[in-house]
C-alpha cells in the first residue's frame, strides 16, 4: 500500500533557515559523505524541532563539530544512524539543554 509519505522531510530542515550556510556547512565535513552519519546528524536536529525548538545554524555547528571530534578517537563509518543521532542528540541537550515533549 502506497503511503504518501515525504522523503525528503530532512532537506527541508537544512533548507528552511541560512540555507546556503547550512549546506556549505554540512557539506564541508568529510564525514557527511557517509549516508548514515549525515541522516543521525539531521535525525538529531529534527527531533528537537518537533519538540518545539527553533533551530538556528548553531544546532548544525555543534552537532557536526562534535561528531568530527569523535571520529578523531572512533571509527565513525562503524557507527549506524541511531548511534549518530545519540551522540549528536547529547551534546545538542549539553549546549541547549532538554526538550521535553509539548
Amino acid at each position: 500500500m502506497y503511503q504518501d509519505k515525504n522523503h525528503y522531510h530532512l532537506l527541508d530542515l537544512i533548507c528552511e533557515n541560512a540555507f546556503a550556510s547550512n549546506l556549505i556547512l554540512m557539506s564541508s565535513n568529510n564525514f557527511m559523505s557517509n549516508r548514515q552519519l549525515a541522516l543521525g546528524v539531521l535525525d538529531a536536529i529534527q527531533e528537537r524541532k518537533d519538540k518545539g525548538e527553533e533551530i538556528k545554524r548553531y544546532h548544525f555547528v555543534e552537532a557536526n563539530k562534535y561528531v568530527n571530534c569523535i571520529g578523531g578517537v572512533s571509527l565513525l563509518d562503524v557507527m549506524t544512524r541511531n548511534e549518530v543521532k545519540l551522540l549528536a542528540g547529547k551534546v545538542l541537550e549539553t549546549k541547549y539543554g532538554i526538550m521535553k515533549n509539548l
